[in-house]
């Protein structure tokens, strides 16, 4: 559980079950700046039981407002950046999605996996998000939640090479949602440049 806290002023301060063979754990560095990257972060781990355990997908998808550093400390993860899928590992470094890059990801059957995700700006936005994600633990959110999701939290999915295609679709069908699903579990916070 703490295996990626290396002094004493790392802290986990949660951890969230978003679905099956899945933990999200959220950690906090006591010595950095509230708007220092590496102040706030999360680390998903997915551990399948075996090859024949559904792989563990995060379907293309942009960011309006923020940058992503994704990183493999354990295993290896099939992401999708640069217009391509890369097999990146933990000596691969940082992978940096970018505000509008489309990136996804794929597991590997059977492959152990942690993937530790810093965001910029700073901000717990991130971690509103992967609470609202699992608001229904192991079971998962079905799509009328994933898209009030995506409508709160600066998430667009990638339907097509115009993003005002992608960004419509969440406004339109995620602020439909947002009339009976229920709302984020905490407040989100979301830095938009002004």
């Amino acid at each position: 559980m703490t295996a990626y806290i290396d002094s004493s002023t790392m802290h986990q301060i949660d951890e969230i079950i978003p679905g099956p063979h899945s933990t999200i754990r959220v950690y906090r560095d006591d010595s950095k700046t509230p708007d220092d990257n590496d102040h706030l972060w999360v680390t998903q781990t997915y551990d399948p039981p075996s090859k024949d355990t559904p792989i563990w997908v995060v379907p293309l998808h942009w960011h309006q407002y923020h940058d992503e550093h994704l990183e493999i400390l354990e295993g290896a993860l099939n992401i999708y950046h640069h217009d391509k899928w890369h097999l990146v590992t933990p000596e691969s470094g940082v992978v940096f999605a970018e505000r509008g890059m489309v990136h996804g990801f794929k597991s590997i059957p059977g492959v152990r996996l942690v993937l530790k995700e810093r965001v910029t700006p700073t901000g717990d936005y991130k971690v509103a998000f992967f609470k609202d994600v699992g608001q229904r633990g192991s079971a998962g959110p079905g799509f009328w939640l994933v898209m009030r999701i995506a409508y709160y939290n600066d998430l667009y999915p990638w339907l097509s090479r115009f993003k005002w295609i992608d960004w419509m679709f969440v406004t339109l069908v995620g602020g439909f949602a947002r009339l009976f699903e229920p709302p984020p579990p905490v407040p989100v916070h979301l830095v938009k440049p002004s």
